[in-house]
């Protein structure tokens, strides 16, 4: 069985920092390693991750990101268990929403399970428009 935890969280830096590249520099090198996949997409006042993978990897993986700095306030939105994985050929894969997509996601998606399936499928739907590649190419 895989576990697929969604969360949000609020960053600390603006869009476009640093701090972004370097998540995902060290996402793509221990979730390959660690086999998970995942997305995460960040809005100028959110992070929503999808986290895929063995429930006792998730559990450390999530336990490493209630600790990280660089953001406050994970709120577990989903917590599930299933066969697939819904982003099986990303070990991480990032979309950068601009202001105003990030708002109509938030307006548009709904609440509760609604909510998480409906985030679920509009990543995948971005995922899908990409290739796989370095994560620095998400900030070119």
């Amino acid at each position: 069985m895989i576990r697929t935890v969604m969360y949000q969280s609020t960053p600390k830096t603006e869009m476009h920092s640093t701090d972004d590249c370097d998540i995902m520099e060290i996402a793509w090198k221990h979730n390959e390693a660690m086999g998970i996949t995942g997305f995460l997409l960040r809005t100028p006042y959110n992070y929503f991750q999808v986290i895929e993978g063995q429930p006792e990897v998730v559990d450390d993986l999530i336990l490493m990101i209630r600790n990280d700095t660089r953001h406050q306030s994970v709120e577990i939105l989903s917590d599930k268990s299933s066969q697939n994985r819904a982003f099986d050929t990303w070990c991480m894969d990032y979309h950068i929403a601009s202001e105003e997509e990030g708002a109509d996601i938030i307006s548009k998606l709904g609440t509760g399970e609604d909510f998480v399936a409906a985030l679920i499928s509009y990543m995948q739907r971005k995922s899908k428009q990409k290739i796989a590649r370095s994560p620095l190419k998400a900030f070119d």
